[in-house]
């Protein structure tokens, strides 16, 4: 499918009214897919997190866009750089002791055919920390998300695109490890 296509498709799922969750039904097993990847990402089992990702990059490739813990924009593209951000995004993690949770503000589901499935998700995320001398540090940040995903062969929905940045400016407090260091 030719990039305008692409657009149009996108564009005209927005304009589509989202479908029942009813289990068994497309929508419902996208929308599945995004809450085991969010909880994945909780937990920070990024095994389980990759089973929700494009194993490749056919027949388009894989991509995220997404901002760091520092609101700086940050872009992978292919199946393997998006696999290896969240197995890297897992250690950072597990070494700086954050515990994250999420919780789902709004979720919308489109999925019209196994090619083609769009979410839109709004969610908080709270960071805290729980080790190196930062104990009872805790954000919350709010996020906007924008998913599109493919059922692979096996029926499994799979995202191919995640794009969040968040829903509304957050100033940043104090020093943040890695960026103000030697400043």
């Amino acid at each position: 499918m030719k990039p305008l296509a692409w657009v149009c498709a996108v564009v005209g799922l927005a304009m589509v009214p989202v479908q029942d969750r009813v289990a068994g039904t497309p929508a419902a097993g996208l929308e599945a897919t995004v809450r085991t990847f969010l909880a994945a990402i909780d937990r920070g089992d990024a095994t389980a997190a990759m089973t929700c990702l494009a194993e490749s990059d056919a027949p388009f490739p894989a991509s995220v866009f997404h901002v760091d813990m520092e609101n700086q924009p940050q872009s992978f593209r292919g199946a393997e750089a998006v696999r290896a951000m969240v197995q890297r995004m897992m250690q950072v993690f597990a070494a700086d002791q954050i515990e994250r949770s999420t919780r789902v503000l709004h979720l919308a589901v489109h999925a019209p055919t196994p090619d083609l499935g769009a979410c839109v998700v709004e969610f908080e995320q709270r960071y805290a920390a729980r080790g190196n001398g930062k104990e009872g540090v805790a954000r919350t940040f709010p996020y906007r998300a924008t998913i599109l995903a493919r059922q692979d062969p096996r029926g499994q929905w799979r995202i191919v695109h995640w794009h969040a940045s968040l829903a509304r400016p957050m100033p940043l407090a104090g020093r943040v490890p890695g960026r103000d260091e030697g400043r």
